[in-house]
């Protein structure tokens, strides 16, 4: 089978995926193995809804009903955001949010608890592992040009 340009974007792009796909997985398996690992939210979400059900906190700004837009610099689409900008914004303590609200969007750095315990580091050293491994299998055997 002679491979040409087109298949080899749609390998570049599938193993794009399966690499962002597994890189969730590995941040969703090491919150289950250590929970306390990764700052919590101080907000509950309604279902399948960006809006916020509940506050911890009052203090942070948060009122119950504010529909979250966005979280650090990603808007949100659901918990998978919520979850990666909670990552990274354990190392700086607080939360970037933009809210909806009737005088028009508020943004707001949302405090964040402190983890109770250093992360996994073994989820790094796993995920550099994937991704360099993905772009190695990528970048071999699609030369266009080779017969096939």
């Amino acid at each position: 089978m002679k491979r040409d340009s087109k298949h080899a974007l749609l390998v570049v792009l599938l193993l794009a995926s399966v690499a962002y796909h597994l890189t969730r997985v590995v941040l969703s398996i090491s919150d289950l193995a250590d929970p306390n690992a990764y700052p919590k939210a101080p907000f509950t979400l309604e279902p399948v809804s960006p809006v916020v059900a509940a506050v911890d906190d009052p203090s942070t700004g948060l009122e119950v009903g504010d529909e979250i837009l966005r979280v650090g610099d990603r808007p949100l689409r659901g918990y998978g955001d919520l979850g990666l900008a909670l990552v990274g914004a354990g190392k700086t303590g607080s939360l970037s949010v933009v809210v909806a609200r009737p005088e028009g969007p508020v943004p707001l750095e949302v405090p964040l608890p402190p983890p109770s315990a250093a992360p996994l580091r073994w989820v790094r050293s796993v995920s550099w592992f994937f991704w360099i491994s993905l772009c190695l299998c990528s970048s071999s055997g699609l030369d266009s040009r080779s017969p096939g």
